[in-house]
């Protein structure tokens, strides 16, 4: 595309119009054409505007039928919806499901109970002010909906006591603040399982861990620091001392004739 050209169709064709009504009873031959040329540049701008103009028509038709075609579709649903629910009613009333097969349609199944749902994933702990840590999490659930989020923490303690799971919230939302976190902590872990409004549970999620000033394993413990080796000293010389201890653990042997 020339680069004095506008990027839109619609402002081009405008450009170009504008650009002709100026040079409309301009002689061009001032600024480099001739008639020939800015008659070529009329004619192809007239084409170009007619085919624009007649696209615009169309898509507008198109709109308006795909908004016909969605009331049309939308009432023939509920005129089926509701006969097929006149069929439903004679079938349960006779007690006959042959009725179904007399009209042709599909018998509807029986639901069972909704599934349990899945273990919520991506749980992310974010420190807030005051010591509080906030836990979001996610959770696909296949549009299902109507869930209720159990948050529950164990405790790490600098002390070695025991700690064990402890609820923190029972919530429809997917993000929790932890708002009385204790001190003296190692750490502190976090599960969560979504629970359906029929009482289905699902399973815990995977723990979330949140260490306090030291370095955490997997498995909750303090990574080992690496021991302390005495260090060689330099002597007046510039040499290497070995340390008391270190010499004397060495014995110096003589051979004997």
């Amino acid at each position: 595309m020339p680069r004095r050209a506008k990027k839109a169709q619609g402002k081009f064709l405008e450009q170009i119009r504008t650009t002709l009504g100026q040079w409309d009873g301009a002689d061009p031959s001032s600024f480099g054409l001739n008639d020939a040329q800015v008659q070529r540049l009329k004619d192809d701008y007239e084409k170009a505007a007619a085919a624009h103009a007649r696209a615009e028509e169309l898509r507008n038709q198109l709109a308006n039928a795909m908004r016909a075609k969605r009331a049309a579709i939308g009432d023939l649903r509920r005129t089926f919806g509701g006969l097929s629910t006149i069929i439903d009613g004679m079938a349960r009333t006779m007690r006959d499901p042959s009725v179904y097969t007399r009209a042709a349609i599909k018998q509807p199944k029986k639901k069972g109970p909704l599934p349990g749902p899945t273990a919520p994933t991506g749980l992310k702990i974010t420190p807030k002010e005051n010591g509080q840590l906030e836990l979001t999490f996610q959770i696909v659930d296949k549009g299902r909906g109507n869930l209720m989020y159990e948050v529950r923490r164990r405790c790490e303690w600098l002390d070695g006591r025991d700690w064990q799971w402890e609820p923190v919230d029972m919530t429809p939302r997917r993000k929790v603040v932890d708002e009385n976190v204790p001190g003296g902590l190692r750490a502190i872990r976090y599960q969560v399982r979504a629970k359906r409004t029929n009482g289905t549970m699902g399973e815990w999620s995977d723990e979330k861990i949140f260490p306090f000033g030291s370095i955490v394993s997997a498995t909750g413990s303090e990574m080992p620091k690496a021991s302390a080796e005495p260090k060689a000293e330099p002597s007046a010389e510039g040499q290497v001392e070995r340390k008391p201890d270190e010499a004397a653990s060495r014995v110096k042997t003589t051979r004997r004739d």
